[in-house]
């Protein structure tokens, strides 16, 4: 018979705490280096590059409907069962060089178990925190996890630099590190669900879909083929134009992380002060700007030159601090809601939709940079800011608070 639960807040937070760093590691030595993998290992093309998104991305699109059918289970027990999956397919491509349709597998299963966690980690972050204290607690779990895949990222850096880190060797350490990690937070996760208090779940959970909605879904379609150039083509520009490796990727990330810690507090106070219409204007005009003069570079200069080399750097820094707009659109939500209750499964509808588009857009960018040109995926990108310019202009100046 098993013993009865104790609730112990304060051993829950430290223990969730310490799995947020391990997993914010494990992350940074995994699966952000999946371009140079992919590269280095399988010598994909750019169009097979964009089509891997796919077993990476449906994932996202299938979560909702995996949570749902653990009916009532802790959102902890969830998330420790789905990592078991991160761990099963980082093992099997750090250790065992699988075939190409053998890796397409396990990159679907890694993917799997991390969207798991990407739509449950804040919701056991304030299942953990104090009454009226909910925000702080959010925020400390993000700080360790950002601050801990900093971390990471500057072990591959110094990995690869010194050559301990290599995709060439029978091991592919990085890869086999993020496995120790994800095993370690899985047996933190079993504590953690011994210690955390018990949080009555809601049943049931369905998608909104309403006309009043219509903003927030258009902006939510145009982000999703923008997070493309982010997590696919700009790193493939460094990697395939470039020839650079994934120490160059990681030092970039570094740089790009540091750059966000200031980019979302900045961001928050343009929401307060500007308001939402405003703050969709800057948007749409950020992105295009970006995405047009990505294009430009990789179309008609020299990437080897020491200038267009730094300004192609600049713009990937740039271009990884678009996932910081995500706060705009859930602003966006809140603005817009005829009722507060809607909030969160609004918030669901778009991530669906985020990551349908995500599924489509990988596939079609990837086309038009084999087809036509690189430059040609980041100009229909920046074409797409012009939504966020559109339902900027169209929302009313004066929205509720």
């Amino acid at each position: 018979m098993s013993q009865p639960r104790t609730p112990d807040l304060k051993k829950a937070v430290l223990l969730y705490a310490v799995i947020c760093c391990l997993l914010g590691a494990a992350n940074s030595l995994g699966e952000a280096n999946y371009s140079n993998y992919f590269k280095e290992v399988y010598q994909v093309t750019a169009a097979q590059r964009g089509f891997i998104e796919f077993p990476r991305e449906l994932p996202g699109v299938l979560t909702m409907f995996l949570i749902s059918a653990f009916g009532m289970t802790s959102d902890i027990a969830i998330v420790g069962l789905a990592q078991i999956l991160c761990l099963v397919g980082m093992t099997a491509m750090g250790c065992f060089s699988p075939s190409y349709g053998a890796m397409i597998f396990f990159v679907f299963l890694h993917s799997l178990g991390q969207h798991v966690l990407i739509g449950l980690k804040d919701a056991i972050g304030m299942s953990l925190a104090r009454e009226g204290e909910v925000g702080r607690a959010m925020g400390n779990f993000r700080r360790w996890w950002n601050l801990s895949a900093m971390l990471g990222s500057c072990a591959v850096f110094f990995g690869f630099r010194s050559g301990f880190f290599r995709f060439s060797s029978r091991i592919i350490r990085p890869f086999a590190l993020s496995a120790l990690l994800v095993l370690a937070a899985i047996v933190l996760f079993w504590f953690l669900h011994r210690c955390a208090p018990r949080i009555e779940k809601k049943a049931g959970h369905r998608l909104v879909v309403r006309r009043v909605y219509l903003p927030y879904y258009l902006v939510t379609l145009a982000f999703g083929c923008q997070k493309r150039i982010r997590l696919v083509f700009a790193p493939w520009v460094i990697v395939e134009l470039m020839l650079r490796g994934a120490d160059t990727l990681a030092l970039l990330t570094i740089l790009a992380s540091f750059a966000a810690m200031f980019a979302a507090p900045w961001l928050g106070r343009m929401l307060d002060f500007l308001g939402i219409r405003y703050t969709l204007l800057f948007e749409g005009c950020y992105m295009a700007s970006v995405f047009l003069l990505f294009g430009l570079l990789v179309g008609h200069a020299d990437l080897s030159n020491g200038l267009f080399a730094g300004l192609a750097f600049l713009l990937f820094v740039l271009s990884n601090l678009i996932e910081q707009f995500n706060i705009v659109h859930s602003f966006l939500v809140r603005q817009i809601a005829p009722d507060p209750a809607e909030i969160t499964a609004t918030l669901s509808t778009g991530l669906s939709l985020d990551h349908v588009v995500a599924v489509v857009a990988s596939g079609a960018l990837g086309l038009i940079w084999t087809a036509f040109g690189a430059q040609y995926a980041f100009y229909v990108s920046a074409a797409s800011a012009l939504v966020q310019v559109a339902v900027g202009l169209r929302l009313s100046v004066r929205q509720p608070a």
